[in-house]
């Protein structure tokens, strides 16, 4: 995960300054190698929930897919929440993620 903290970062620069595609591409290269350490265990909680903050990030950037982003997150939290695996930071954003899905 380390490698996808500073991708983030750089994206959240960039869009700071209004350069969404410059952000969009920097989400996007952090949501792949997120993509591939969740599926390469995906016992790892953290690289799960690493997921979920991709996830957002990108529907923020494209509103036009922000459903599926949020469905995707929602289908990641609700099975952690079942298998007990959330903490109370990430319990509260499954109910978050709902009602973003319900706008």
């Amino acid at each position: 995960m380390g490698s996808t903290v500073p991708l983030n970062r750089i994206g959240d620069m960039h869009q700071a300054e209004g350069d969404n595609n410059a952000a969009l591409n920097a989400y996007q290269q952090a949501l792949a190698i997120r993509q591939q350490l969740a599926d390469s265990d995906p016992n790892i909680v953290e690289w799960q929930t690493d997921l979920v903050a991709s996830y957002y990030r990108l529907a923020d950037l494209q509103p036009e897919q922000a459903n599926t982003y949020m469905r995707q997150s929602l289908t990641i939290l609700k099975k952690l929440q079942q298998e007990g695996k959330l903490s109370h930071y990430w319990e509260q954003w499954v109910d978050i993620t709902e009602e973003r899905l319900l706008e």
